[in-house]
Parts: C-alpha cells; sequence; structure tokens
C-alpha cells in the first residue's frame, strides 16, 4: 500500500475467510483474490475491498513499520 510490500506471516481474512493470494494496489485499481492455490484469481468484491483497505492500513501505521 503506497509503496510499502506487506508479507503477512499468516493468510488475511477479507471477510470471505483466509486467502491463498491477494493482489491489492489501490492506486492503479488492482484487487484480486485467489481463495486457493487452485483457484483463479478473481475481482475483490467492494466488502474485501473494505476490508483490505482496512486491514492495510492498520499494518502500515504500526510503530514497528519503518517506511
Amino acid at each position: 500500500m503506497h509503496g510499502i510490500t506487506i508479507s503477512p506471516i499468516r493468510a488475511p481474512d477479507v471477510g470471505s475467510g483466509p486467502v491463498h493470494m491477494m493482489r491489492y494496489i489501490p492506486e492503479i485499481d488492482e484487487a484480486e483474490v485467489a481463495m486457493t492455490k487452485r483457484s483463479a484469481p478473481r475481482r475483490m468484491t467492494r466488502a474485501e475491498i473494505k476490508a483490505a483497505d482496512e486491514l492495510l492500513t492498520a499494518l502500515t501505521t504500526m510503530p514497528e513499520v519503518q517506511r
């Protein structure tokens, strides 16, 4: 988010359960998730985008995140 790559320790849950892959770059309207290793990526729903925004905002405003 805003040039910061986040590598979570466990799969993030954006409302539909833990995801295998999430490609979310709000600056260029890139918003895809794949729920499992074998499932094809799909466009994120509005609710998933909102949850991803909240998650990434929380992760990138933590004191231990260096910019």
